[in-house]
């Protein structure tokens, strides 16, 4: 009920806030509130849009509506309750919803959307090589970092082995074989990172492999890890979705070549009684190593190419649904896989919604605040002073990287870094800023981090300065955020004055329906029974029976039991007389009718215990629209005090005005 009422306040009263010229006489007054003719037109118009041209009728009648909007928005405003936690609240969730639009550049957003829709149709393989450094590096380190990233490069390009180099010089720990105390090696990946798709990966990485050709090496990417050296080894249409079956035979870690080789015969045998007809679900229950799928009959959960090793993942983009691979040998063992079914992309109409959604919560999303802080600084000349950074930025000690330095510990923080139009933001406000994201770790330079850190708090701060200040700069802004304001108001108080109200005031309910019971006057009914046979002799024997039964005051089950045929229907209870078609063939009173014929050729008996005149129907049974009655009179009542309680005027002749 609350999301239509507010749709429905939302358009019917929405309100633009038209700027009255000073000397001009309003159209209405409202407890001291002045409301020009030319903004309750464009509330009108904006509400019956396709009307040509202006009835005299329908204004006067939507005139009192929006005056009755006007007090009951006023008696919220006096009892305060735009104060309350609740409210607040409610309409703050509102407003970060309106607000988000304007806090995001459009363009980039909407290129973004285009261009991840695009990549996912296709999935591609990559092998990398990391250089690691953090972002926050000493900028000598960094260059450091940046010189081996391309000599590894120049390696590669000579043509020397990709993944010997990954696996000698990678920072990539996955690259090499990992050896953990009381574990089984982990087999390395020699840098490669199977398949993947859009959004899988950092949006840097991503950007890079999607501008490659295969077997092209880039340029050294740089992410949050480090720098990057990538191949682009495949590229093909993306699988999207898919789900599979498989058997498992685990390969120990200390196999010898002899229990390897047995392992693989196995499987081979196991794939050959697939081949012949064998069922493949039962055959996963019985002997597959996997024992969370084996019990379900092999079947894995819905996936995409990154989600499973690229052995595991490559047969699936040819085979066909039903198809069934030959062995394949991953670093878990030998799987024998079936595909169950494959999901296709969906349009991009359909995606966008989760494609926008995926892309705010994701990195990507940086490109969108970057543009519109630049944009943000231009429009409201900002300036920085990164000196007085740095001179801040020199007084933080290694605390920090324990992330329990305090901005109170350095005294003298006065001078500005940041200026916003007039507003500005000095050394004490960044160092607070610090202490909230002192995220660092013990390898970092502080100067360059507080120096990136920096560059955050700028475009924080450029956006919520712009956030503060959407009312003043968009009109359409405040419109909205003052219908919510008033909508929300207006359902909390019409909850408490009429809609609940209705519904826990028993007593004023039942003293209601006794006013407005008559309105409601039940049909003529009996309570009896009508029979249905199929021929005529049955309807006698049932008659002659009935009489006996009405007499002794015997139900159904008595008639039905003296004659034993099953052919006989009946209704019974109280029966409307506007619900059979036969009752108006009778005479209504206490007895047993003659064997009457209907319109579907049944030859008809009724039995009338008791004849029940019309009523009022009892509360009960119509206490839904009694309600709605009780609530529509609770208001009309509302509306009553309100136009006794509080001052309102029409000016009339501005009102005729209009028709001039």
């Amino acid at each position: 009920m609350k999301s239509l009422f507010l749709l429905l306040s939302f358009f019917i009263f929405s309100l633009f806030i038209f700027s009255q010229k000073s000397g001009d006489k309003p159209l209405l007054i409202i407890n001291g509130e002045e409301i020009s003719k030319d903004e309750f037109l464009h509330v009108f118009s904006k509400n019956n849009s396709n009307k040509e041209k202006l009835n005299r009728e329908e204004l006067e009648e939507y005139l009192d509506l929006y005056i009755n909007f006007r007090l009951k928005v006023a008696q919220s405003l006096e009892m305060k309750l735009d104060t309350h936690e609740n409210f607040i609240n409610e309409l703050a969730g509102y407003r970060n919803q309106l607000a988000q639009p304007y806090l995001t550049e459009k363009n980039v957003l909407e290129n973004l959307l285009n261009e991840t829709y695009q990549r996912m149709k296709y999935d591609v393989r990559a092998s990398h090589i990391l250089v690691k450094i953090s972002a926050n590096a000493h900028p000598k380190d960094t260059l450091e970092a940046y010189k081996k990233a391309q000599q590894i490069r120049q390696k590669l390009l000579r043509g020397e082995s990709f993944e010997n180099l990954s696996v000698n010089l990678s920072d990539d720990e996955h690259a090499k074989e990992q050896i953990r105390p009381g574990q089984k090696p982990t087999q390395g990946n020699k840098g490669d990172l199977g398949f993947f798709s859009a959004l899988n990966l950092p949006y840097e990485f991503e950007n890079a492999t999607y501008n490659l050709n295969v077997n092209e090496i880039s340029q050294p990417v740089r992410t949050g890890s480090g720098y990057h050296i990538i191949k682009l080894t495949d590229k093909r249409p993306a699988l999207w979705k898919v789900q599979v079956a498989h058997i498992l035979f685990t390969v120990p870690a200390d196999a010898d070549k002899a229990q390897k080789d047995s392992i693989e015969k196995k499987t081979l045998d196991m794939y050959n009684k697939i081949q012949q007809g064998e069922s493949f679900e039962e055959l996963a229950k019985k002997y597959s190593d996997d024992k969370g799928s084996g019990n379900r009959g092999g079947i894995l959960p819905w996936f995409g190419s990154f989600r499973m090793l690229p052995d595991f993942i490559e047969p699936l983009y040819e085979m066909k649904k039903g198809e069934v691979t030959k062995p394949l040998l991953t670093s878990y063992g030998y799987h024998i896989v079936k595909l169950l079914d494959r999901k296709e992309a969906g349009s991009f109409e359909e995606l966008e919604n989760e494609l926008r959604n995926r892309i705010i919560r994701d990195q990507r999303n940086n490109l969108s605040k970057q543009v519109l802080s630049k944009k943000l600084k231009d429009e409201n000349k900002c300036t920085s002073d990164k000196e007085a950074v740095l001179e801040l930025a020199k007084q933080i000690n290694d605390s920090i990287y324990t992330s329990t330095w305090k901005a109170s510990f350095i005294k003298d923080l006065g001078k500005v870094v940041f200026t916003i139009n007039e507003t500005e933001f000095l050394q004490k406000d960044f160092a607070k800023y610090i202490e909230e994201n002192q995220n660092i770790a013990e390898t970092d330079d502080i100067e360059t981090f507080v120096i990136n850190l920096f560059e955050d708090y700028e475009t924080d701060m450029v956006i919520e300065y712009e956030n503060k200040n959407l009312k003043k700069k968009y009109p359409e802004f405040k419109a909205l955020m003052d219908e919510y304001h008033d909508g929300i108001l207006l359902f909390n108080l019409t909850d408490e004055k009429v809609w609940s109200k209705a519904i826990r005031d028993t007593a004023g309910l039942k003293i209601f329906y006794e006013s407005v019971k008559n309105n409601y006057i039940s049909t003529t009914k009996i309570d009896g029974v009508i029979y249905f046979c199929n021929d005529e002799k049955t309807a006698k024997e049932v008659r002659k029976i009935s009489k006996k039964a009405i007499k002794s005051n015997e139900n159904v089950d008595y008639v039905l039991s003296q004659l034993n045929n099953d052919d006989i229907t009946y209704k019974s209870g109280e029966l409307k007389k506007e619900d059979y078609e036969i009752l108006n063939k009778i005479k209504l009173k206490r007895g047993i009718s003659k064997v009457l014929l209907s319109k579907d050729d049944k030859y008809v008996v009724v039995q009338i215990n008791e004849v029940i005149p019309s009523q009022p129907k009892n509360l009960t049974e119509i206490k839904g629209i009694i309600t709605n009655e009780y609530q529509q009179h609770l208001e009309k009542i509302w509306i009553n005090e309100l136009r006794e309680k509080y001052k309102w005027k029409v000016e009339q002749d501005v009102f005729e005005s209009i028709f001039k």
